[in-house]
């Protein structure tokens, strides 16, 4: 159990200031999980705040930076050329007809979200049993170069693009090209066919992210190692293509190698519901940030305020007693109410789960779950928190429309409960994504679970679970 928030402070910054930065971002209905703040290279702040640790975490399209980057790396090998056709690459791949669309995207077109595609090819691409194939099965509606559409399957086609030139997942390439001289430790890279998803899937802590960020604002060196050429770090932070019709102003400012052009100042790497990195060369600053995040351009709008003033005026201040307060697990003064302990059948549901046994032991609550096959079980304590580790399909929340359906993948997560009107209020603050569940558990009228999301993403039939 984490109870106590992982704080590095620097004596240059300002714990007052950083806390009203924290407060502003709360105000957005958003919580952050880690962040790592660094200025001329220097550590200035690094902080968990708990339940949460530096755990690696699903980056969803933040994956899609380090995708681009094995890219930079191979284009530095002699391996891949960005004028290159993609038609050359995968000739065994290519539809009947293929029309001069098709015949005139290059690598850079693909690189930079302006294939001609007029949308996203990832729903495709991820339930087909031939990923590269399927690209090419999607119309390829503009020419190539002239049309901004962010379509997650152009990244994994930068993926298959390093399986094809160096025999690896991108995964395995980067283990030795970029994560072993940076010292990243990555949980997980999601497979798609024969290699990594590229542009979701990847697991990282936040502490790891903000090391590809100095390596970018360090024009490609580590540790006076070469790892990008000094032209592709420039040239992958700028506007490649325009995305100006793109919604608020940080997602309009023109589009680089997979990663976005700020509005302000700088580029950057996101991923949906508040995974960042900050590269700010004008400012010196990287930053990297994880966060359930519920308005993403308010966020970076305050982030960017953040980074003109933070440094220490002097004051006295006690962050850490703040910190600490902001996740509390569910408490209640009952702790438990009599139910009958019995196995219930479940109806149909996506995660798989035919049976459920609840009890209550003290001021424990657990749910014993089989799938038929194994059995599972979650614990949430009152006023404490239980980890738990559960493998189903569709129980992690996810990215659903990109990944191949009924996916079985696995959760971690902190849970605690409370009790309320006689119904339990369980909680689950994931540790390996993002998110955060309720649910309440009903035994009025047998036993009932209804998921409480707070996002729309989830597959529908993952929402609610009910006894036959």
């Amino acid at each position: 159990m984490i109870n106590k928030s992982e704080i590095y402070l620097n004596k240059k910054i300002s714990p007052k200031k950083l806390w009203n930065f924290i407060e502003k971002i709360q105000e957005t209905e958003t919580e952050i999980h880690s962040f790592s703040f660094y200025k001329s290279n220097e550590l200035m702040a690094e902080i968990a705040i708990a339940p949460y640790s530096y755990a690696p975490m699903q980056l969803y399209s933040l994956s899609k930076s380090f995708t681009s980057t094995a890219i930079g790396i191979a284009e530095r090998m002699g391996l891949v050329d960005l004028e290159e056709k993609i038609i050359d690459i995968f000739p065994e791949h290519l539809p009947e007809v293929i029309n001069d669309n098709i015949k005139n995207m290059r690598v850079r077109h693909v690189l930079t979200m302006n294939n001609g595609h007029g949308g996203c090819s990832m729903g495709l691409v991820s339930n087909s049993d031939n990923p590269i194939s399927a690209f090419f099965e999607k119309p390829v509606e503009f020419e190539p170069g002239t049309h901004f559409s962010y379509d997650t399957g152009s990244t994994y086609m930068l993926s298959a693009i390093i399986k094809k030139r160096t025999g690896m997942t991108t995964l395995d390439f980067l283990m030795i090209n970029l994560f072993e001289p940076l010292g990243i430790t990555p949980d997980r890279w999601y497979k798609l066919g024969e290699t990594s998803e590229g542009g979701i899937g990847l697991q990282l802590s936040s502490k790891d992210v903000a090391k590809l960020g100095l390596l970018y604002l360090n024009k490609g060196m580590w540790n006076g190692e070469r790892i990008l050429t000094e032209k592709w770090c420039e040239d992958a932070g700028k506007p490649h293509t325009d995305n100006s019709g793109n919604g608020t102003p940080d997602w309009t400012s023109g589009y680089g190698y997979q990663f976005w052009v700020n509005s302000q100042t700088g580029f950057r790497g996101d991923g949906a519901w508040g995974q960042y990195l900050m590269i700010i060369p004008e400012m010196d600053i990287v930053f990297s940030m994880f966060s359930d995040n519920r308005d993403m351009q308010k966020c970076i709008d305050i982030m960017m305020d953040y980074f003109r003033d933070f440094e220490a005026e002097g004051e006295e201040f006690d962050l850490a007693e703040k910190l600490d307060s902001l996740y509390l697990p569910y408490s209640s003064e009952e702790k438990e109410i009599k139910i009958p302990e019995k196995y219930y059948r479940l109806k149909p549901n996506g995660q798989k789960f035919t049976l459920v046994f609840p009890k209550f032991n003290g001021d424990t609550f657990s749910l014993k779950l089989s799938d038929g096959e194994r059995i599972q079980t979650i614990k949430a304590g009152n006023g404490f928190w239980i980890e738990n580790r559960i493998v189903a399909a569709s129980f992690k929340p996810n990215l659903q429309s990109l990944i191949k359906k009924g996916r079985t993948e696995e959760a971690t997560f902190y849970a605690s409960y409370k009790i309320v009107d006689g119904k339990i209020q369980l909680v689950a603050r994931f540790i390996n994504c993002v998110h955060r569940k309720e649910w309440t558990i009903d035994f009025t009228d047998g036993f009932s679970l209804d998921y409480n999301e707070v996002f729309d993403m989830i597959a529908e039939d993952s929402k609610k679970l009910t006894s036959l």
